[in-house]
């Protein structure tokens, strides 16, 4: 049973809590995630670095306390649940710049908001599009994440 993982879910992706834990998963896991969710061997994994947290770029090399290596960008395991997948789609990427957020700085209902809204597209036979979505969903900014909760009218 790998880290996270329960006798009643075995099937179930494990999961990270608080970015303040320390680092629970293994090498091994990280192959078990890439197989579990189908990222291609083009994207490199590592696990986090003692103190690196998904919320800070690494900005000035001697302040490097909680902050990401540069390069590197991180993602919740329950994004990944949700349907955040690589490479991302154009429209994906559209989006994330419309936004001015990293992938990371999704959170993970932002990600499942984000595939419904390509399912659905792919169901009514349309192209997915920032400007569509922005008719659907608005942004929600609550500390360094962003959701994308549905527009009210």
């Amino acid at each position: 049973m790998g880290a996270g993982q329960t006798a009643d879910n075995p099937g179930d992706p494990p999961t990270i809590i608080q970015d303040s834990l320390p680092v629970a998963f293994s090498d091994e896991d990280l192959v078990n995630f890439r197989q579990y969710f189908s990222i291609p061997s083009s994207v490199e994994m590592r696990l986090p670095l003692e103190g690196e947290q998904v919320f800070e770029p690494l900005v000035d090399p001697s302040q490097s306390e909680g902050a990401l290596s540069p390069g590197w960008t991180a993602m919740y395991i329950e994004s990944l649940s949700y349907g955040a997948r690589f490479p991302f789609s154009p429209f994906v990427d559209e989006l994330l710049v419309a936004v001015n957020r990293a992938p990371g700085k999704i959170r993970p209902t932002g990600w499942l908001a984000i595939t419904i809204f390509i399912v659905a597209c792919r169901m009514a036979k349309i192209n997915p599009t920032v400007p569509i979505f922005f008719n659907m969903h608005t942004t929600s900014h609550s500390g360094p994440l962003t959701s994308f909760p549905a527009a009210r009218y």
